[in-house]
């Protein structure tokens, strides 16, 4: 879901218009900092900067003061891509040169509880979920808008880290009851390859591997359901099937391939 190369975006998908903001609102004791991180997280130690932009963003939580710093190749301006970092120098995203994001696997457990973290300290602990749905490389989550009540913005993490996705359609209807917080999410976690391998064996896909992960109340489903379902989903070949956990782990439904 990120750009990758290039400069940074001034006006990324779905994003309101940037807040105003002093000069005095800004650390700028930080830039060398951020200036070395950004290299480390292109694996562009000697890098040229390309450019330099502070801005206060929108991403529908508020606006907020963001950094992003572009690295290019001393011997290759086509090898170039940015970091972005939060008014405090966390970081945020990567977008990395054409062709070089990492490799990337949203169902190893490390990875899974760092993307949890992260959206913990973007949205807050108890942040109103809609869905998270894990998929290879990268995890799509839909969090409740705070500029609009009962409504979703989307976002993926991967190995580029956090990224705003394009808007929600204007039909997309949701209603309060769909949400649920964050903090119910992190006990299933971590028990992620305990859940994927009890998975794989319930179905009996002991060879085979996990395709998907979705941790919602299906309200689109099911919409009598006010549960928090984790359904996973595996395949070993042909053969496919899911299971559907309740976040203590119980088996509420198996589709057996």
């Amino acid at each position: 879901m990120s750009n990758a190369g290039g400069e940074p975006p001034t006006d990324r998908p779905g994003a309101l218009p940037p807040g105003r903001f002093a000069v005095g609102d800004v650390d700028w004791q930080l830039l060398p900092k951020l200036i070395d991180a950004a290299r480390e997280r292109l694996s562009l130690p000697a890098g040229k900067i390309s450019r330099t932009t502070v801005a206060k963003p929108d991403q529908g939580l508020g606006p907020a003061i963001e950094w992003d710093i572009a690295v290019e190749a001393i011997d290759d301006s086509s090898v170039s891509g940015w970091a972005t970092f939060d008014a405090n120098g966390n970081w945020l995203h990567t977008s990395f040169p054409p062709g070089r994001e990492p490799a990337y696997d949203m169902f190893d457990p490390a990875n899974a509880a760092v993307a949890i973290d992260a959206i913990a300290r973007r949205f807050g602990e108890h942040a109103a979920m809609l869905e998270f749905r894990f998929r290879g490389s990268e995890l799509l989550l839909e969090v409740a808008d705070r500029h609009k009540p009962a409504a979703l913005i989307t976002f993926g993490y991967g190995a580029g880290g956090l990224t705003r996705g394009m808007p929600a359609a204007e039909h997309t209807k949701v209603a309060a009851d769909w949400f649920f917080d964050l903090v119910l999410v992190r006990p299933m976690v971590e028990h992620w390859r305990q859940l994927q391998q009890d998975t794989l064996t319930r179905l009996g896909l002991t060879s085979g591997k996990i395709n998907t992960i979705t941790i919602s109340k299906q309200k689109r489903l099911l919409p009598q359901n006010d549960l928090v379902l984790v359904v996973v989903h595996g395949s070993s070949g042909e053969r496919k099937g899911g299971v559907v956990y309740g976040l203590d782990g119980e088996v509420l439904d198996i589709d057996k391939p």
